[in-house]
């Protein structure tokens, strides 16, 4: 009875909530509500036209329709539901049970470990902490990374929630992001502790799934490959969404996996959570997701299960209204075309064929994080020795990992081809832990064909040490590089000028550059200043400038007539940027 009535007050309580809130759209009329967006979250990117390329006055009538249909469809929701609230319970008291059993199975595992194998996992955990903070303090403030911590994280929670001005806003990332900067005053560590804590995490489900269903070497030998690889390395510390991402794509994976081997509806659960959770991370997750689903149709296909095909069913159809409930309100706020038009990607047909194979090539050596592409073929020939010598081992696991890179594959072709568009490869960052889980596993395979324990422990040395050579590589290349998006040499002489521009003092600053304009804002937020005036648009005669800041393109174009910098000496250049100084004794 006790837990009927909370059950009950949750329920009343968001509905009042709901009515509440759809009676503030119905009582602000469209230029009140435009007023009061732009006097509370003035700084918010692009702010000054959120009425003519986002929240238009159409917008405004779909938003509050919108509104309108959610707090009836949970009413709906909740009366028809009502009724089963003991089904309801009942199930949640199974997937209470099922976590029980779970964690205890977890708990015996750990106790068979020996103090060794315990000293090397403490070992492990140090060594990747180490290794990460390590990356955090050398990788720069990437200006992704900037970006969304000043227009998102450092924003009020209802930015990331409605607004989606550019594909930076990682939605869910940004929420948790957005709970660390109430305690951290660094944007750099309020951006990349939520990356490294998901790392963590993501390692911790990889060890213990290898550890329970292999054994302790495979599981120790994939989680220092996936340690180790660069772009694991490097979206473990960017403050950015894929890292968050890949660790509900790589729990979806098993938790479908685990579902379909023991039809467990903890597993089921988990499924659906960590599905909406990527998506909601990031709207690429459609490409894990697509995979699911296509080796979900096969096995319906192959086995003709019914009951399998109605929870199949039912459990797609809940992810994905889900999503659609829970981006609703971007699509609502910000349109249909901010969330799928990305002009960073966007790409004509002719550009789209000649680079579609070549990007797949491409990513495959990026996110398998191999050097000349030689270890492509061992991966796929592993692949084939796995599948075609299946009967010598008793794993079903084995089959699973080759089905779903099968699958996936097949997947991300697919919606390339039904996209035509071609994305940046760290979108499917989670495939660089999938290529280290399943090769450790075959190497396991083999060892256990030949029969002979120290072939997989010399194979797991040449694939560790690949992937640690590879990795130093690609460290040293991108940092060292001169203008790469990792490169150590741009974003320090960027800060430097930043720096020295702040140690001015200036009170007006016109800047048409986004490089500059993003880490002037930066600087503003992490020295808690008001000041300086930051103009984006056309320089104006009437404003005394401290600093002027023209881009590549009004440096190659005539300067406005209304504007001249006869006042005003040139300090330095930027990547074809000019910054400008007026000239100290003619400050006003």
């Amino acid at each position: 009875m006790y837990r009927k009535s909370v059950f009950f007050l949750l329920v009343a309580g968001t509905g009042i909530l709901l009515l509440y809130y759809l009676f503030l759209c119905y009582s602000y009329p469209y230029a009140n509500t435009i007023a009061w967006i732009k006097e509370h979250f003035d700084t918010a990117y692009n702010i000054a036209s959120i009425d003519q390329d986002y929240f238009t006055q159409f917008q405004y009538t779909l938003f509050w329709q919108w509104a309108t249909l959610i707090t009836l469809l949970y009413w709906i929701v909740v009366l028809c539901l009502w009724h089963k609230y003991t089904q309801i319970v009942l199930y949640l008291s199974v997937v209470k049970s099922e976590s029980i059993l779970l964690f205890e199975n977890l708990q015996k595992q750990y106790h068979v470990l020996t103090t060794y194998q315990k000293i090397v996992i403490l070992v492990l955990y140090i060594g990747a902490l180490v290794h990460h903070i390590y990356y955090c303090i050398e990788i720069p403030f990437n200006v992704d990374e900037v970006f969304a911590y000043n227009y998102f994280v450092h924003q009020s929670p209802l930015v990331p929630l409605f607004y989606y001005p550019e594909p930076n806003n990682h939605i869910l990332f940004n929420l948790f992001a957005s709970v660390f900067d109430l305690f951290i005053h660094d944007g750099c560590w309020t951006m990349r502790l939520p990356s490294l804590l998901a790392n963590l995490c993501l390692l911790t489900i990889i060890f213990i799934y290898l550890l329970v269903r292999v054994n302790f070497r495979v599981a120790l030998v994939a989680t220092i490959c996936c340690i180790i690889s660069f772009p694991t390395s490097i979206y473990a510390t960017q403050g950015r969404g894929y890292m968050l991402m890949s660790m509900w794509a790589i729990l979806a994976i098993l938790s479908f996996i685990e579902w379909k081997r023991s039809s467990r509806k903890i597993y089921l659960l988990s499924y659906i959570a960590s599905s909406i959770a990527g998506f909601y991370t990031h709207s690429t997750f459609l490409y894990c997701f697509t995979g699911l689903f296509l080796w979900e149709m096969f096995y319906i296909i192959k086995t003709q299960n019914l009951e399998f095909i109605k929870t199949a069913l039912w459990t797609n159809v809940l992810i994905l209204s889900s999503v659609l409930l829970l981006y609703s309100p971007i699509l609502a706020f910000s349109g249909w075309k901010a969330l799928i038009d990305n002009r960073w990607i966007a790409s004509n047909q002719t550009y789209f064929l000649k680079m579609f194979f070549v990007q797949l090539l491409e990513g495959l050596s990026l996110l398998t994080d191999v050097w000349h592409k030689v270890y492509i073929l061992i991966f796929f020939l592993g692949l084939f020795i796995g599948f075609v010598f299946r009967k010598f081992i008793h794993l079903v696991f084995i089959r699973q990992l080759v089905a779903f890179t099968f699958f996936q594959v097949v997947g991300i072709i697919l919606i390339l081809l039904i996209l035509r568009r071609l994305p940046p490869l760290r979108v499917w960052t989670y495939l660089t832990f999938w290529y280290p889980i399943t090769l450790s596993v075959v190497l396991y395979l083999l060892s256990v064909w030949i029969k002979k324990q120290y072939v997989f422990i010399a194979l797991s040395l040449c694939l560790i040490i690949s992937v640690s050579l590879q990795s130093i590589h690609s460290y040293q290349q991108n940092l060292t590089s001169q203008n790469g998006p990792f490169s150590q040499k741009f974003y320090t002489s960027l800060q430097r000028t930043v720096d020295y521009i702040f140690q001015k003092n200036p009170q007006k600053i016109f800047v048409n550059e986004h490089w500059f304009q993003f880490y002037l804002r930066n600087q503003q937020i992490k020295r808690q200043l008001e000041t300086p005036y930051i103009d984006m648009y056309l320089p104006r005669q009437e404003i005394v400038y401290d600093f002027v800041i023209f881009s590549p393109d009004m440096v190659s174009h005539k300067l406005p007539d209304t504007f001249s910098l006869q006042s005003y000496r040139l300090i330095t250049e930027f990547e074809g940027s000019k910054i400008y100084e007026r000239i100290p004794q003619q400050k006003e």
